[in-house]
């Protein structure tokens, strides 16, 4: 046992390769200049000052009696403690050149909502200016807004702009914040360049989503129209502190707006609803608004497109849609001499056709029909540009009401030669024709010539691709089949369409030469019969 040189007496305890060894040093620090114990000893007691010790796994701390040894604190030599310092400015430098954290950081100036009710669908623009008001730069914006909302998306996008000019969308993912609500969802977005300290930026946030309006009341008689019901929060859902912002609403006729603890003002058919002054983070000011639906309160659940690609001559188009009116269901009686005669009183809320938009103006060979093959009512309007169709199912759809059809086309020139010598481009568009439904489910399949080769397939949003095969009346080979599958589709991502692929050897398609070359056989032996009986 030793003595410390400042009194204290403590016992270090622990692994012999964890003890200061005879004549040696601990940690660094101490050194043992006096020792009673031998070298063979199976632990070396040593005293020294409890604040000069750090507790460790497998280190126990006591005391022990008096005696004479003596320890003494060495001083590091100069250089190893330039070296020290030097070390510690590079970590500090380190960690002042990492970006900050943006929750922390960032605040919103100025953010404007703009909603548009478009039937049954709704969507929302909203600009946000930010200002960086850190030390350090940012590298990341974190949006958040109602989980409900962000289960009824469809399609979001967000875009940073600067001087004026919008820059690439931001890509980004799914984040839990801690001190976000339980009903808020957020995701964060990496920017194109780090944010300096007192630097801004501007943000336009597009959202699309179904199934945010809910009919009230629920039950309605066939002369009532079609009433929604939007709930949503007059304060934007912000990890971030937000100076001053506006909420700005098309809907339709207003019956009423609901908004406690903001300001709402109504004029026609829009709204206007304003948080009063600054709002903190994760602010919420709940608000409902009730108001008569402009458009088709229409939903479909599935749209299904076939595409039989011809390299020469028409491509032949054929779609299967059903749709459901979600609407309040129907109360009482329905006439249909009364719903004919005076539409607007008797069928206010009810769909009697859907439009079909962007045919190209050589469509040729259009056909409607319903699920179960009955011809129904439609109107065609052709124009230099393209063809305006009008399908009128055989009833109209009041509220719960559902309809299913069919509905093809023929049309040329939709096959061009491609970037490279020998192949042939398909340019279409993604979505189905009927272009003011959104649809639980739209699916596209593209079925090339036979023989065809597969060489790209280009199109500018996410969906489910697979590859199929399949075999015409008599074709000799399969005939590959891009199969495009997209869930919750809205009109707004109706995409340009590229799929480029090489065709077979023969213009003329297999199975047409097969019955060219039977029909020749059959010819031959009928001659030759009647030759031979001659």
């Amino acid at each position: 046992t030793v003595e410390t040189v400042e009194g204290e007496r403590c016992l270090l305890r622990g692994p012999r390769s964890q003890q200061a060894p005879k004549g040696g040093s601990f940690g660094g620090t101490w050194a043992l200049e006096s020792d009673t114990q031998g070298p063979d000893a199976e632990a070396c007691k040593v005293f020294i000052p409890r604040s000069s010790i750090r507790s460790s796994a497998g280190v126990a701390l006591g005391r022990t009696p008096r005696s004479r040894g003596r320890v003494r604190r060495l001083t590091p030599p100069p250089a190893a403690a330039m070296s020290r310092l030097l070390l510690l400015a590079l970590l500090l430098g380190i960690c002042a050149a990492a970006p900050a954290s943006d929750v922390e950081t960032l605040e919103i100036t100025s953010a404007d909502r703009k909603l548009r009710a478009l039937g049954y669908r709704v969507q929302i623009r909203t600009s946000i200016a930010v200002v960086n008001t850190g030390k350090a730069p940012v590298s990341s914006f974190t949006y958040c807004e109602p989980a409900s909302h962000h289960r009824s998306s469809a399609a979001f996008e967000i875009a940073s702009s600067s001087s004026g000019q919008r820059e690439t969308p931001l890509k980004g993912a799914l984040v839990v914040l801690p001190e976000a609500p339980h009903n808020v969802t957020c995701l964060r977005f990496q920017l194109n360049a780090p944010l300096p300290p007192k630097g801004t930026l501007d943000f336009e946030v597009v959202g699309v989503y179904v199934g945010t309006l809910e009919p009230w009341p629920r039950q309605a008689p066939a002369d009532a129209p079609t009433l929604a019901l939007y709930r949503d929060s007059a304060a934007l859902v912000s990890p971030y502190p937000v100076r001053q912002q506006t909420f700005k609403m098309e809907l339709g006729r207003i019956e009423s707006v609901e908004a406690p603890g903001a300001e709402v003002t109504t004029k026609g058919q829009g709204a206007e609803v304003r948080a009063p002054g600054a709002t903190p983070p994760f602010r919420q000011l709940p608000f409902a608004a009730h108001f008569e639906v402009v458009g088709l309160f229409v939903k479909g659940r599935s749209a299904r497109r076939r595409v039989d690609v011809s390299p020469v001559g028409a491509s032949q188009f054929d779609e299967e849609y059903e749709v459901e009116h979600r609407g309040a269901a129907l109360k009482g009686e329905w006439s249909r001499l009364d719903y004919i005669s005076r539409t607007k009183k008797y069928g206010p809320g009810a769909v009697s056709g859907l439009h079909v938009t962007g045919l190209p103006a050589n469509a040729a060979n259009l056909y409607f029909r319903d699920g179960i093959g009955n011809i129904s009512s439609s109107a065609v309007q052709r124009t230099e540009t393209g063809v305006r169709v009008l399908l009128q199912p055989r009833y109209p759809l009041f509220g719960g009401w559902t309809t299913d059809f069919k509905f093809g086309w023929s049309a040329e020139g939709v096959v061009a030669p491609g970037p490279a010598p020998g192949t042939l481009t398909l340019s279409i568009t993604f979505g189905p024709s009927v272009t003011e439904v959104a649809f639980d489910e739209a699916e596209l399949k593209v079925i090339l010539p036979p023989g065809a080769t597969l060489l790209n397939v280009e199109l500018p949003m996410e969906v489910e691709r697979r590859l199929e095969v399949t075999h015409d009346f008599l074709s000799l080979v399969g005939r590959t089949v891009v199969v495009l599958r997209r869930p919750m589709y809205v009109p707004e991502l109706n995409v340009p369409l590229r799929v480029t692929f090489k065709p077979g050897g023969t213009i003329l398609e297999k199975s047409t030469a097969w019955l060219v070359t039977g029909a020749a056989l059959v010819a031959g032996a009928s001659i030759v019969r009647r030759i031979a009986s001659s």
